[in-house]
């Protein structure tokens, strides 16, 4: 019998815009072919496939009009197999705000690891990050899509998911505000938890206003968010 080896396996497929990463942990022998990678390699390139379907058609015809059929035809499977892995069009627009999300955090890490010192310059410089990797792949008709699903079906599984997405965020502007106090540039009593949701609110309520007005621009949308900053314990407003 072969000697066993056990590997990890990184897969980054790339299709059109989408970049989709797999981490898979494998065990195969000398004598064998490794299955479990080999499945899960292909799931991976069925799932960008659809995604990458998804995100072509809603951006052509609009949330709305997009269906089912047309996405398994472009991603070239049959239809049951888009609905195993995607149940509802919701889930699919959930999957690609996962995929902003991840962007947009990793965007954010970098203000976080090495903040501005001062605290209100320093959140204006974390909702920037955010706010320019969101568009990465949705447009505002989108994201208006996104919000009212996660608001007509909260308890939905999609929308459980977009939840956590927020949770990550929120997490994130707590860990910044952690960094300033580290630092000495914020207050050592704030509670950075709450803290951090208080700010979300903000940033996220800004953003909300934004996708709904297809008038204003993000130099608008920053400025709104520095006003709504001046009024809290941030510091004066930006030059």
């Amino acid at each position: 019998m072969g000697s066993s080896v056990v590997g990890h396996f990184l897969l980054v497929k790339k299709v059109n815009d989408i970049q989709f990463c797999v981490n898979i942990n494998f065990l195969f022998t000398s004598e064998r072919t490794p299955m479990p990678g080999l499945r899960a390699r292909k799931k991976a390139q069925r799932e960008a496939r659809i995604l990458d379907s998804a995100l072509s058609i809603f951006r052509a015809r609009g949330f709305d009009d997009a269906r089912m059929e047309q996405i398994a035809e472009m991603s070239e499977l049959a239809i049951g197999t888009v609905y195993n892995y995607f149940p509802t069009k919701g889930d699919l627009l959930v999957a690609i705000v996962g995929l902003e999300t991840s962007d947009t955090l990793a965007a954010g890490a970098a203000v976080v690891g090495d903040p501005p010192a001062d605290p209100r310059t320093a959140i204006l410089a974390l909702a920037q990050a955010w706010y320019r990797h969101s568009f990465r792949f949705l447009d505002k008709s989108l994201w208006r899509h996104a919000f009212a699903m996660m608001i007509e079906r909260p308890n939905a599984p999609s929308s459980v998911r977009f939840s956590q997405n927020d949770d990550h965020l929120r997490a994130q502007i707590s860990d910044l505000v952690r960094s300033l106090q580290a630092r000495g540039h914020a207050r050592p009593d704030l509670d950075a938890r709450d803290a951090g949701l208080c700010i979300f609110n903000l940033i996220d309520r800004s953003f909300m206003m934004f996708v709904t007005d297809d008038q204003m621009t993000l130099p608008d949308l920053m400025a709104l968010l520095d006003r709504q900053l001046a009024v809290t314990n941030f510091g004066s407003p930006l030059p």
